[in-house]
């Protein structure tokens, strides 16, 4: 969600939207920046590079720029180090 929420500050609006939801028992996060025509879809791809998310996603309409992520809300696995054995053993 930081992502998101600092892409929208650097469009450069007065204010911004966050608005969280359920998606079929994942979380759905949306941000709109209310600044029509605001650049950088390259926050796309590093939200999309996230462990958690599902989906991701962005347009633009009369309201501004709008970006939302659907992020899964499993528990993560822990990570081991290089070499190390994994949960198993």
């Amino acid at each position: 969600m930081r992502v998101l929420v600092g892409a929208a500050v650097a469009d450069g609006g007065k204010r911004l939207s966050v608005h969280l939801g359920d998606q079929e028992g994942k979380i759905l996060v949306a941000v709109l920046s209310h600044v029509v025509g605001a650049p950088d879809d390259g926050v796309l791809a590093q939200v999309a590079g996230l462990a958690a998310t599902c989906a991701v996603g962005t347009d633009t309409g009369e309201d501004g720029r709008r970006m939302w992520a659907v992020l899964d809300t499993a528990p993560r696995r822990p990570r081991t180090a290089p070499g190390a054995p994994g949960p198993t053993g």
